[in-house]
């Protein structure tokens, strides 16, 4: 007998354990991305240093719901937004 039909509870526990284990550690990623950025960041059309501010955002990932403060600027020069990400390094 296959276990999740043996044990429907510990089945859905460990389900509902999982779940909220990778919305954790996505919403820390997130969160640790954002605060790489600084406070200010350059408008990619003019270069302009433009102040970061960041809008709620909930999004959805495998069931779960992952919160997240996505970071914003507003080019006041060029009157545009844009949604700055942290640069990678090369593996």
């Amino acid at each position: 007998m296959p276990f999740k039909q043996a044990h429907p509870t510990r089945t859905a526990e460990l389900c509902d354990l999982a779940q909220a284990l990778t919305r954790g550690t996505i919403e820390q990623l997130l969160r640790s991305d954002t605060q790489r950025l600084g406070p200010v960041q350059p408008c990619p059309q003019c270069g302009q240093n433009c102040s970061l501010r960041t809008e709620p955002r909930d999004l959805v990932v495998r069931g779960a719901t992952v919160h997240y403060d996505e970071p914003v600027c507003h080019c006041p020069a060029c009157r545009r937004d844009f949604f700055p990400s942290p640069r990678r390094t090369p593996a």
